[in-house]
C-alpha cells in the first residue's frame, strides 16, 4: 500500500505542455525521500494519450548497503512503504488548478 505510484489527470482547458513544464521544472525536482535507507530518489513519468492525457509518476529509490561499508550498493527499487502525506500534500498544492493527484497502490 504504498502511495509511490501517483496518477494525475488534467482539469478541463488545462494545456499539457504547460503542466509537463510544471511538474517536471518544479514538482519532481522539489520533490525528495529523506529516509535512513535511501541515498538517492529517481521520478519517472509516463504520459496516455494525447488529447486529455494521463500521467503516471513512479518514483524510484537507490537504497544504501546493509553495512556502512556497502553504503550506495543497495538496490533500486519502487519506493518501498508511502511517501510522508505532507510530501504528498505539497505535491497536490503544487498542481492545484492543473490536475487531479490520486494515490495508486500496488496490489
Amino acid at each position: 500500500m504504498g502511495s509511490q505510484i501517483m496518477k494525475m489527470t488534467l482539469l478541463p482547458d488545462v494545456d499539457p505542455a504547460a503542466f509537463e513544464k510544471t511538474l517536471k521544472g518544479k514538482v519532481t525536482a522539489d520533490t525528495h525521500v529523506f529516509l535512513r535507507t535511501v541515498r538517492d530518489e529517481t521520478h519517472r513519468l509516463f504520459k496516455s494519450g494525447s488529447d486529455s492525457p494521463v500521467y503516471i509518476w513512479l518514483v524510484f529509490t537507490d537504497l544504501v548497503g546493509s553495512t556502512p561499508e556497502t553504503a550506495g550498493e543497495g538496490p533500486n527499487v519502487l519506493l518501498r512503504g508511502s511517501l510522508p502525506e505532507p510530501l504528498v500534500a505539497s505535491v497536490r498544492a503544487a498542481l492545484t488548478g492543473l490536475a487531479t493527484v490520486e494515490l495508486m497502490s500496488e496490489f
